[in-house]
């Protein structure tokens, strides 16, 4: 017997067909999940070094390049990227699909240990390394930008102590990053007649500096002897 003859003979049956496949389709689309940020792990594994009291440019000579230099020889790596701020070091190491990211977390480890001998050589007060994956819960859901036409100077402290604090105490709220923006910095000028009198040299004014300043970077010497410190 042909379907269309089927159809038309037996056409209570055929009905009866499409409700049950109607019904099955109702039911499973009132039980599918609807997410607008999907769980999903992308590739990617951060690894995150504090080195406090340093600025960017000791940053990337003492640590970064030690670290991309290990990184760079992992398996299924497909991209490497870095970023060298005052006091802390981030090398991104992001991997082919489909890659597991156990395996990967290991081999980065691995790395990580024969980084450590020069790292700590050049960088003695850099802090161990903290390896970080990426999950679509971390993304942020929010970004927003502020500008000013006035007091553009004080932009960033506004924001950080008047916006960002806030924020931080509403429930539900687990980060909260700024970016930009023109931060305080201080500029120390000495004589050096007057400090080579007092037997003293620059590398105990940069100490002292940063004891006092623990929080903050220090110890940048520029030319015009002079002491930047943010």
């Amino acid at each position: 017997m042909r379907l269309p003859e089927f159809a038309v003979r037996r056409r209570h049956t055929v009905i009866m067909i499409f409700l049950v496949i109607a019904l099955m389709g109702t039911i499973s689309l009132a039980k599918l999940n609807i997410d607008l940020l999907p769980e999903i792990e992308p590739p990617a594994i951060s690894v995150l070094v504090p080195y406090p009291g340093a600025t960017a440019s000791d940053v990337e000579s003492d640590v970064t390049k030690y670290l991309e230099d290990e990184l760079n020889a992992l398996n299924n790596l497909d991209k490497l990227t870095s970023l060298s701020k005052d006091n802390l070091a981030m090398v991104t190491c992001k991997f082919d699909w489909g890659t597991n990211l156990n395996v990967a977390s290991n081999d980065v480890r691995d790395k990580l240990d024969l980084a450590k001998t020069d790292v700590h050589k050049h960088a003695p007060d850099a802090e161990e390394p903290i390896i970080f994956k990426f999950f679509s819960a971390t993304a942020p859901i929010m970004a927003v930008s502020v500008t000013a036409t006035e007091s553009y100077k004080q932009l960033y402290y506004l924001v950080d102590k008047k916006i960002s604090d806030p924020l931080k105490r509403v429930k539900g709220v687990g980060a909260i990053m700024i970016y930009g923006g023109l931060r305080r910095q201080i500029n120390v000028e000495f004589d050096k007649k007057r400090l080579a009198g007092y037997g003293l040299g620059v590398p105990q004014i940069i100490q002292a500096l940063a004891s006092e300043n623990v929080d903050m970077p220090a110890g940048d010497v520029k030319m015009g002897s002079q002491i930047n410190f943010a």
